[in-house]
């Protein structure tokens, strides 16, 4: 780090100072009632500046309609802050004049490249202010012209050493800040701060030329001051240093974010920034070098900001890809087939159609795996990912689910037609053995077979399937049913609306399974097989879902959670959850008996009617009275066991003795009593 020090800058004796005239002024305008003339009288004193003070405020950058032949009318015209501006940016310009321009020399200070920049800041400062309409444009356009004069101060202090350390910053004032903390252990912004304090320049230009870079930590009511002098900054950057690509989009990003400018507003105010520093230029005798070609700029910029948007896009739509997609077989994944079935029951049960959810999984796929090893497991479910995308084809998506488990989405898929997809199916990974050549597992080919469920929405069923989440737990039982029949089969659930009861019973509700599925194959020829060799269509059956409705009576919010979770998940039951014996007897008979529960879970202890009276009223009616009804209580007093049961309940069953595993033994009861009631 160099010897270099703040206080080593400040005492520097070559470090450029402001004229007595520019001090003088300043010590003027602090006096609220100084009168213009003692102000004028004391700019005229120095004819020079008087000079170009005059050719300034008579040029068209301020656009008198008529000349101003004296400073003091020159007050009265433009402001005192104006002529005050002028003043001090002559005298700031004329006092480092005798500092070497040697910019074009190799490691030294590029005095011509500083004064750009200071210059296009000063115009583009006055301009954004003048937009703004709650700031004075010349005392923003004092305070962007001074903000880096700590640039010039370390230099003058520290000579080649300071050109050294910004060697590689490319005029980069953000890389030049982190080069002179890393280099000295502080930057201009602070020099810049401690000398215009030093010369007692108003707090804005001080604040200014400490934070502009960082105007969130400028002093509060300072703060939409500070950003007009950082805005300033940046547009310097894209007109100095015609490199406009990120610096246009930080400039256009932060005049909408600070002020509230679009970008078209924006693009335009940077317009006016070029136009008036050419004439800056020119009056200040400051070499700005050429016009930049701001349209060329910004169609560059905006050309870029599209490639930018672009990528941005196309990066978005990869990490969406891979956070949809399986990581072994390609395909779509759980997450993904979650989405796609809530989308497709949404639309089917909005508008009443036809929904399947195909579920398969790879029989006795843990031997294989324990026989051959993981990656001839691996090549089996990606072969089995491609053989299954093309049986399902356009009818559907295929995901994998978990494991070997394969899912698809069929919308607008009937169960006779999901029927001919799942043998399709069934054929393609049958048809032929899966190629293990690879893989090196000692066999070149296996035989593969799988299972496959099949849970379809009939169109027209209303609210045969209540939610997602029932059609896929059907289409997961009736996975179980393949399996239980020999596995290499297809299962068929059919979710269809109930008859009402003034339909006349047909002779036959559905037609046998053998006819139907014969039917539906004939068209469909089979994948990776000849169709000579198409298995018999005894491989498809329907399998009975018997939903039995199921009321919970329970006053207790996490007793009626752990009773009913395990019925809500499970493909055969509903439930209707009440808290109250009074609820529990209008839910009885608003059901009446052509609609009758299957079940009734009941606790004892309810608020007002207790769990015994209900049972006497359910009894009683004439709506329910076979229906079983089974206690659950925490109560083991055996008077209340005696009395639930000779009230008429079926069974009483202890709270405590179901909870070493509450999802097996309320399952049990449940099937085991709505089982009971079939048979009755």
């Amino acid at each position: 780090m160099g010897s270099l020090s703040i206080e080593a800058v400040l005492k520097c004796t070559q470090l450029p100072s402001l004229p007595a005239i520019a001090a003088e002024v300043l010590e003027l305008t602090s006096r609220p009632d100084v009168p213009i003339r003692e102000i004028a009288a004391a700019v005229q004193n120095d004819q020079a500046l008087a000079g170009k003070i005059l050719k300034t405020v008579n040029s068209s950058y301020y656009g008198l309609s008529s000349p101003c032949p004296t400073i003091d009318r020159a007050m009265s015209y433009l402001g005192l802050n104006t002529v005050k501006s002028l003043v001090l940016g002559f005298s700031l310009i004329d006092s480092c004049k005798d500092i070497p321009d040697e910019g074009a020399g190799g490691n030294t200070f590029d005095l011509t490249h500083h004064w750009r920049r200071a210059i296009y800041s000063a115009s583009a400062a006055r301009v954004v202010a003048g937009h703004l309409n709650d700031m004075d444009p010349d005392e923003a356009f004092l305070a962007a012209l001074m903000q880096d004069v700590g640039m010039l101060a370390m230099y003058v202090a520290a000579g080649q050493e300071y050109c050294e350390a910004l060697v590689d910053t490319d005029h980069d004032n953000e890389k030049v800040i982190a080069c002179e903390i890393e280099h000295f252990g502080f930057s201009h912004v602070e020099v810049g701060s401690e000398l215009t304090k030093k010369w007692r320049l108003p707090e804005s230009i001080i604040q200014t030329a400490r934070h502009h870079h960082d105007p969130g930590h400028a002093a509060g009511p300072l703060i939409s001051f500070v950003r007009c002098g950082g805005i300033a900054s940046l547009m310097a950057s894209v007109c100095a240093e015609e490199s406009c690509e990120r610096d246009m989009t930080l400039y256009a990003q932060r005049a909408k974010a600070w002020f509230g400018f679009s970008r078209e507003e924006a693009e335009a105010i940077l317009q006016e920034a070029v136009d008036g520093a050419v004439q800056l230029s020119s009056l200040f005798s400051v070499d700005t070098g050429r016009r930049p070609d701001l349209h060329n700029l910004l169609s560059e910029a905006n050309e870029a900001l599209v490639h930018h948007q672009i990528e941005i896009q196309r990066q978005a739509d990869d990490l969406a890809r891979q956070a949809y997609t399986d990581g072994l077989t390609g395909i779509a994944n759980r997450k993904r087939f979650d989405e796609l079935l809530a989308e497709s029951f949404g639309t089917a049960k909005q508008e009443d159609g036809a929904l399947t959810v195909l579920f398969s999984d790879a029989d006795k796929f843990k031997t294989l795996n324990d026989t051959y090893g993981h990656q001839a497991g691996d090549a089996v479910l990606q072969q089995l990912a491609t053989r299954l995308t093309e049986a399902v084809g356009d009818q559907g998506s295929v995901c994998r689910y978990g494991g070997e488990e394969f899912a698809a989405i069929l919308p607008g898929v009937c169960a006779d037609e999901a029927a001919v997809v799942a043998e399709r199916c069934r054929l393609a990974v049958e048809g032929s053995p899966f190629d293990l050549r690879e893989v090196g597992c000692g066999v070149d080919e296996l035989p593969v077979t799988i299972s496959v469920g099949v849970a379809s929405r009939e169109a027209g069923s209303g609210e045969a399937a209540r939610n997602a989440g029932f059609l896929l737990r059907a289409a997961d039982k009736a996975v179980y049913a393949a399996k239980d029949s020999g596995r290499n089969c297809v299962r068929l659930i059919r979710l269809k609306a109930k008859a009402s009861a003034g339909d006349a019973p047909k002779p036959q509700s559905r037609p046998s399974p053998a006819p139907a599925v014969a039917e539906a194959a004939k068209p469909v020829q089979p994948r990776h097989q000849p169709p000579a060799k198409m298995p018999a269509p005894k491989k498809i059956s329907d399998v009975e879902l018997d939903r039995f409705e199921v009321l919970l009576v329970e006053d207790d919010a996490l007793q009626q959670r752990m009773i009913s979770m395990p019925l809500i998940r499970h493909p055969n039951f509903e439930v209707e959850v009440v808290g109250d014996g009074t609820a529990a007897l209008k839910a009885v008979e608003d059901r009446g008996n052509d609609h009758r529960f299957g079940l009734i879970l009941l606790d004892i202890g309810l608020p007002g009617m207790s769990g015994v009276e209900v049972v006497r009223a359910i009894r009683a009616s004439t709506s329910n009275p076979t229906v079983p009804i089974v206690v659950l209580s925490a109560s083991e007093n055996e008077d209340d066991i005696r009395e639930a049961l000779l009230a008429g309940a079926n069974a009483y069953i202890t709270k405590q003795s179901i909870c070493d595993d509450p999802k097996a033994r309320i399952l049990s009861i449940v099937e085991f009593w709505t089982t009971t009631s079939r048979a009755a």
